[in-house]
């Protein structure tokens, strides 16, 4: 009882057999999850050397986290909503040319003068009321492009909203 085998059998012999498929391809899915969490740790390591402050104005990048800095926070000032578009001659034009597109037959194919143009004439009535008479060259509905004077009163109401007082379109 206590004594040893006298004539142990020999252990089974290792064989160079290839490993089944399925082997591989788990063998090959870990190796590519450990890379890619490897690349991931890689990339937070860096990234967290350079902390992020966020104050929800702006965004301030802190390059020496050993000093207590004070993010710089850019505050834009505030422009008065009367101010956003210029009152003027050239906006009162380009709304001009907004209005008088809707009333074309193909709207696409408008093409207005300059501003400089000497076929163009603005009228300051007023700080916010403008006449403009000018044409337009736009395809009519069976496709042949015709010069179009109009004549049109702008008026700035506030708030970015322009207002069209009249318009008349002469072919």
């Amino acid at each position: 009882m206590g004594q040893p085998d006298p004539d142990p059998k020999p252990a089974a012999p290792i064989t160079n057999r290839p490993a089944p498929k399925y082997l591989k391809v788990i063998l090959g899915c870990l190796l590519g999850a450990i890379g890619a969490l490897f690349i991931v740790a890689i990339i937070i390591g860096i990234s967290s050397d350079v902390p992020i402050e966020a104050t929800g104005k702006a965004i301030s990048v802190i390059t020496t986290p050993s000093k207590p800095a004070t993010p710089k926070v850019e505050t834009p000032k505030p422009v008065p909503i009367e101010k956003k578009f210029k009152v003027d001659e050239e906006m009162a034009y380009i709304m001009a040319q907004s209005f008088v597109e809707r009333r074309l037959k193909a709207p696409s194919t408008a093409v207005f003068p300059s501003q400089n143009d000497p076929g163009v004439t603005i009228i300051t009535v007023n700080d916010t009321t403008f006449l403009i008479s000018a044409y337009v060259d736009a395809q009519n509905t069976f496709g042949a492009m015709l010069r179009t004077t109009f004549y049109c009163m702008v008026v700035y109401v506030g708030n970015d909203v322009w207002q069209l007082e009249s318009v008349k379109l002469e072919e």
